[in-house]
């Protein structure tokens, strides 16, 4: 297995995977708090899209562009995308072959075992991402980024309940 590092993060918001089905099989947000929500929504929007491209021109579509919103497609056994605000289109198209080189060297290159593989199998691969430099966590900078789970600011209701019953608890006793 060959190991890429890339050193460098580049400003990368979302990471889809998607079978040649239109299933999302792995999503991830990176980088500014912009990130796309909805996974399954938006990998099948960008499927559609990539096929009606394609069935419009004839030839492989490998950006998409939606308002500031680019998206940068590797289409082989898999579909992989990127999205991000940045139009260096001649980096994000290296990025996103290394990303899918890493991918299919680590899970293996038979699309069909992939595309039916439960998405727990591939959650380690974001933070392999993280790990090579090729892509960086959620801020967490900023106080309008709710949902972060790098802003310290937040905290999940479910924490702050049980922190809650924690304070009360120790000054009934």
């Amino acid at each position: 297995m060959k190991y890429y590092c890339m050193m460098v993060c580049f400003m990368i918001t979302n990471l889809f995977v998607i079978g040649r089905d239109g299933r999302t099989i792995l999503a991830s947000k990176f980088g500014a708090c912009n990130s796309l929500g909805n996974a399954e929504m938006v990998g099948g929007f960008v499927n559609a899209i990539y096929s009606f491209g394609m069935m419009l021109s004839g030839h492989d579509v490998s950006e998409i562009k939606l308002g500031s919103r680019l998206f940068y497609l590797s289409v082989g056994k898999l579909m992989f995308v990127i999205a991000t605000d940045d139009a260096d289109s001649k980096k994000y198209k290296y990025v996103i072959k290394t990303i899918e080189r890493m991918f299919m060297e680590l899970y293996g290159s038979d699309p069909e075992p992939l595309a039916n593989a439960d998405p727990a199998r591939f959650e380690e691969f974001p933070e392999i991402l993280i790990s090579r430099g090729i892509v960086a966590r959620n801020c967490g900078k900023f106080a309008d980024c709710h949902e972060c789970e790098n802003n310290p600011k937040s905290l999940p209701l479910g924490e702050f309940e049980r922190e809650l019953q924690h304070i009360t608890s120790s000054r009934k006793g």
